[in-house]
């Protein structure tokens, strides 16, 4: 059985939930900077197989274009935990994000998923920073679930020279 849960953490005198990641707080302000409105952890029930509904939270909700986008951050073994151990989380894991995507292309949500080597430099595991092209690759992805929907503000061969202007804009 998959157990899906939302984790909200209120910072100190805050009614702003704090974002579970560095790497969520990296994606939210380049969403920000590219003028998309979006929920952060907006609550999704969605019926499954035999109809069992299910309580999903995206990362982030870009309600206008019916798009959701996930960070895919990966787990790292715990301290004490064993090999085998680590294996089953990681399976569990992966079964639940399989499980959301099906799940949302069902109700006719795209998903954007972002990887940790879309948005970090990895060198031997280690996180050396944030790749360079990483605004390029998110708008990319995005615009072209927006595209594929048919809701396309710009064509796609117009990314480019919306990545221009945006570069100029977050400088």
């Amino acid at each position: 059985m998959v157990i899906l849960y939302k984790m909200e953490i209120l910072e100190k005198n805050s009614k702003t939930p704090k974002r579970r990641s560095k790497s969520e707080d990296i994606v939210e302000k380049h969403l920000k900077l590219m003028g998309i409105d979006f929920e952060y952890e907006d609550r999704f029930c969605l019926k499954g197989d035999g109809g069992l509904a299910r309580l999903f939270y995206p990362d982030f909700h870009l309600k206008k274009y019916g798009i959701v986008v996930e960070y895919r951050g990966g787990l790292k073994p715990e301290d004490g935990e064993t090999e085998e151990h680590y294996q089953e989380r990681v399976e569990e894991y992966l079964e639940r994000q399989e499980i959301k995507r099906k799940l949302y292309e069902k109700q006719g949500i795209s998903v954007v998923e972002i990887k940790p080597d879309d948005l970090w430099i990895l060198e031997d595991g280690n996180c050396k920073g944030v790749r360079k092209d990483f605004r390029e690759t998110l708008t990319y992805k995005i615009y072209e679930k927006i595209y594929e929907r048919g809701r396309n503000p710009i064509g796609l061969g117009d990314v480019k020279s919306y990545l221009g202007n945006y570069y100029s804009r977050a400088a």
